[in-house]
């Protein structure tokens, strides 16, 4: 108990630099050691106070502010269910969204925003809906490009997975939003995983985007058909069952081509994708 205690004065403690009085970097630094803090020490602490101080900052004019207080609240809600409410009420999902879709183009923010958005999409089904409402999912998909940096496509990619698990709603919003063909191109992009700059897609990248589609047309007829019917994709879920550098994207690879190709209506687009495969097994031969 003493240790809790402890624990929350000094969190509340270096809070009070969060105030709207106090300089940017003071403020910026107090958000830091907010996220190292919450990090590193598993105790229970309330966290709501602290989570209205960094939602509000979010919308200051220094960009250290914002990139720090987006990681910090994403730190947050990690670490305790209290800060779910204050997220509510000070519209801290509206608020990423809105920095997103104004440009933000500073790497670092774009990324801790992106977290931001995929912590609040598994913290609550409220605060899910309040990022499905926000446009979260147009935000995390326009991320999920093969010219963003492979750490944006990572963040953007593991917030749509989040998002996605939260609630049938929020999987009708995804697909809505136009996430079967974007995810599906990161699994066209080939990236090796080791440059991160936005060439490609690397092997974490590819394996949270076949979950992802994997969560999306589980159970549902039309997404299947529409997926099989993605140009590419099923060539390239034949490419990632085949290959054996990664177990991982060979297995759910799998499970997702047998998910479509139980889909009767899907068989036209599988065959054709069949023969467009040994069309070009065949002429690699020749090379």
């Amino acid at each position: 108990m003493a240790a809790t205690e402890d624990f929350q004065r000094a969190l509340d403690r270096i809070a009070q630099h969060l105030a709207p009085e106090s300089e940017a970097t003071s403020q910026a630094a107090a958000s830091v050691t907010i996220t190292l803090m919450l990090q590193q020490t598993r105790l229970p602490a309330d966290l709501g106070p602290i989570t209205a101080r960094l939602a509000s900052l979010l919308e200051a004019g220094e960009l250290a502010v914002q990139r720090n207080a987006a990681a910090a609240l994403s730190a947050c809600l990690e670490s305790s269910d209290t800060p779910v409410v204050a997220c509510i009420e000070n519209r801290v999902a509206e608020r990423a969204a809105a920095l997103l879709e104004g440009g933000a183009e500073d790497g670092s923010l774009v990324l801790n925003l992106l977290v931001l958005l995929g912590t609040l999409g598994e913290a609550s089904e409220e605060t899910a809906q309040l990022v499905l409402d926000a446009g979260g999912p147009q935000q995390l998909l326009r991320h999920a490009e093969l010219q963003c940096t492979e750490q944006l496509q990572e963040a953007a990619v593991d917030g749509c997975c989040k998002l996605a698990a939260s609630s049938a709603a929020a999987k009708d919003a995804m697909a809505a939003a136009g996430a079967l063909p974007r995810l599906a191109a990161l699994l066209l992009g080939g990236g090796d995983g080791g440059s991160g700059n936005g060439s490609g897609s690397g092997a974490e990248v590819r394996v949270r985007a076949l979950l992802c589609l994997g969560m999306l047309v589980g159970g549902s007829p039309e997404r299947q058909l529409e997926l099989a019917g993605v140009p590419g994709a099923v060539p390239a879920l034949l490419r990632l069952m085949r290959q054996q550098d990664d177990h991982d994207c060979q297995q759910i690879a799998g499970g997702l081509f047998k998910e479509l190709a139980g889909n009767a209506e899907a068989k036209g687009a599988i065959a054709a994708a069949l023969k467009e495969q040994q069309a070009a097994d065949a002429s690699a031969k020749f090379l």
